[in-house]
């Protein structure tokens, strides 16, 4: 019983918003951050203290919304400090917010570190930002430290007119300001009338 009213307490904390560690705003490009750090530690052998059933969580931070995450389910680990929310029926979705726009995001699953506050997206990675860039991947971290987004994976990206694609990218959470670490290609799309057009 100690167990699950400790669980309870902390996600109530999460909702609350009772994280504000992460004050002031760090460099741009996140990379100091190693992109070992964005593969959360195993959880095939542990099972979960606690799992809940339709799920809305949000952090906020000084009154204001950092994140939002709407699940079927989510499992709690407490030694490991992590929340998991496994594949089920719909994909989940988080939306993230920032000075610059938000960006929604659906994912099949999703990791939360309970101590970084950062969240990793997992299997069919899709987002789209408040300005219209959509971008498709394998799995996508965020960094509650930078407020940034970081793979290593392929990437597609479709933004302004414009395809790009590129293994591994660092970018603002709007999208706005992207970065792609290696093999890198665009090409301009244009719609049969003769327009530039941003559908793959």
């Amino acid at each position: 019983m100690r167990r699950w009213v400790w669980l309870c307490v902390g996600v109530i904390i999460l909702l609350a918003g009772g994280v504000g560690v992460f004050n002031g705003r760090q460099q741009w490009w996140p990379s100091q951050i190693p992109l070992a750090s964005v593969a959360a530690p195993s959880l095939d052998h542990h099972e979960p203290e606690a799992q809940i059933e339709g799920v809305r969580m949000v952090e906020t931070r000084e009154g204001r919304k950092i994140w939002e995450v709407r699940a079927d389910r989510l499992e709690m680990f407490e030694e490991q400090r992590v929340v998991r929310i496994p594949h089920a029926s719909h994909p989940l979705t988080m939306t993230l917010y920032s000075d610059e726009g938000t960006l929604v995001s659906m994912a099949d699953t999703a990791r939360l570190d309970l101590v970084t506050k950062d969240v990793v997206l997992e299997g069919n990675v899709r987002a789209e930002s408040d300005q219209g860039a959509r971008l498709m991947t394998s799995s996508l971290m965020w960094s509650a430290a930078t407020q940034t987004l970081r793979t290593s994976d392929d990437v597609l990206l479709v933004k302004g007119g414009f395809i790009s694609r590129g293994k591994g990218m660092e970018a603002e959470t709007n999208l706005e300001r992207v970065r792609f670490l290696e093999a890198i290609s665009s090409q301009v799309v244009i719609s049969p009338s003769g327009s530039l057009s941003s559908s793959p």
